[in-house]
This record gives structure tokens, sequence and C-alpha cells, in this order.
């Protein structure tokens, strides 16, 4: 039988789990993709080290879902420490609900303004980062998987901003927010430079 306690526990969890479901259903298919289409890299020799990228590969494109949430803790302890919502996040770090911060986080992100991550100028930035270190054999599988999974990330994270009216903080490097045609447009292109950076993954 379920007590109070429980069903709020339960009622406090779903914000992280139904806003997680798609990043993480994008990372486990990004992280298919590579391993398929990288296969011949991936398993070359069959070795130890291959299974260990297979794994690096799941682990960096999974923890890619969360490099964006950094923002909201960067605006917590370094840009606005004394604001109403990073008192309330400290609140939650201190008493070790990093649940709890996470949830608020979720529902309270429209009101962290001039965000560095969860921006267009970061994620033109990435775009370009990508294709540089895709191709650098010396970079681990895992962190390449990790950038791209982020890269990915920027365009679920936008969406979900800009299906809910708040999409305009995204855009604050230009005077004007762009119509939903060219907000497409670039998106696209950001899409693009995913699948570039997987194809020429080395």
């Amino acid at each position: 039988m379920e007590t109070d306690s429980t069903k709020k526990g339960a009622k406090m969890n779903l914000p992280f789990f139904k806003y997680y479901r798609i990043p993480l259903i994008l990372a486990v298919s990004l992280s298919l993709v590579i391993i398929t289409y990288k296969s011949n890299i991936l398993l070359e020799n069959a070795n130890v080290m291959s299974y260990l990228n297979i794994l690096g590969i799941f682990a960096g494109a999974i923890l890619g879902i969360f490099i964006l949430d950094l923002d909201y803790f960067i605006h917590t302890f370094l840009l606005e420490p004394k604001s109403e919502v990073s008192n309330t996040i400290k609140t939650y770090i201190k008493d070790k609900d990093i649940l709890g911060a996470f949830n608020y986080i979720i529902l309270h992100a429209d009101q962290f303004e001039n965000k560095t991550l969860n921006s267009l100028v970061f994620q033109v930035a990435l775009s370009i980062f990508s294709m540089l270190i895709v191709i650098d054999p010396g970079v681990p599988f895992m962190i390449k998987a990790l950038v791209i999974s982020t890269l990915l990330n920027t365009i679920f994270r936008f969406y979900y901003f800009y299906l809910q009216g708040f999409g305009d903080d995204w855009f604050w490097i230009l005077k004007k927010v762009p119509n939903k045609y060219v907000v497409l447009v670039i998106n696209l292109i950001v899409l693009i430079f995913v699948g570039i950076s997987v194809h020429t993954l080395k």
C-alpha cells in the first residue's frame, strides 16, 4: 500500500524522468548508429579495447544529455549566486537532493536569463568543435560521443522551450528573434553537422 510520502516522492520524481526520456532515447539511438556505422573501426581487432570503446560510446552519449544542464549550475554559483532560483538550487544541493534540484531546474528553467550553453552561440560553437574533435584519432570515442550527443541534444532542448513559448532567450545574441522557418533551417543545419560528425568520426 502506497503512503502519502511515497505518492509525493513519485510525483516529485516525474519531471526528471519525463523530461529526460527523449534525450535518453536519442543518446542510445546515436550510440547504436555510431557503433553500427563505424563497426569496421571499432571491431577491427575485436579485442578488449574494442569493447571498451563501445561501452565508452554509450557512456559518452548518455553523459552528453546532461552537459547543457551545467548552464544552470554556472548561473547558480557564478553568474547570479544571490538570485531566488540560485538560492533554491543551493538548498537542494545542501540537502543532497540532486534529483530535486534537477526537478526544480526543469520546472523553472525559464527563470534563468542569458544562458551560456543553452543558446545559439554555444550551438554554433559546438557544431564547429564537433567537426574538429571527431577527426582526431587521439581523442577517446567516449569524448567524441559525448560531444556529438550534446550537439544533438541542443536541438531537443531548443524545441522543448520553443514550443512552450520560451525560445527567445536561445537567441539572446540576435537583436531580433528569427521566424519559425529560419529556426527550422538553423536546427536542420545543426542536425546535418551531427550527421557529418558521425560520418567523419575516426
